[in-house]
């Protein structure tokens, strides 16, 4: 994805980059950068409008406030996906799973989603086998 499809300034000495989910400037860190990234690419592949889009939402995980990277939802405003992302240096790990599995018991969403922009895993319910399997990331519509 190229360079230009993000807009970056610089105020006070940091860099920031435009959000078009949250419509603001954020501080510009390495994993905002890719979770950036990720939102672009959800929007212009797969055709996931910003609309249906949330960004670092709270939530509660055994009496700890969390806050999750990326959700879609579906049109009825069902969570279909929840993602993490990591710094491009942070490798992609079993921790990683668990932490975004965790993350997902109150919503059981359909797909789930790890990155750090050189990595992306898609992992989808399988019903049969009652987990989440690996599946190939191929631009596919993920919202009905």
């Amino acid at each position: 994805m190229a360079e230009e499809k993000f807009r970056i300034r610089q105020v006070a000495g940091q860099n920031q980059i435009w959000d078009p989910v949250r419509k603001k400037w954020v501080a510009l860190t390495p994993e905002e950068k890719v979770r950036q990234w990720l939102i672009v690419l959800l929007n212009e592949v797969c055709a996931v409008p910003f609309s249906l889009m949330a960004v670092e939402k709270g939530l509660v995980v055994n009496g700890l406030q969390k806050r999750f990277d990326l959700m879609l939802y579906d049109r009825d405003g069902q969570a279909v996906l929840i993602a993490e992302c990591k710094a491009p240096e942070i490798k992609l790990t079993e921790a990683v799973c668990q932490q975004i599995a965790v993350y997902n018991f109150q919503f059981s969403t359909r797909y789930l989603l790890i990155t750090n922009s050189q990595q992306l895993t898609l992992f989808e319910w399988d019903e049969k086998a009652q987990k989440y399997l690996p599946i190939e990331f191929k631009g596919q519509k993920l919202i009905d």
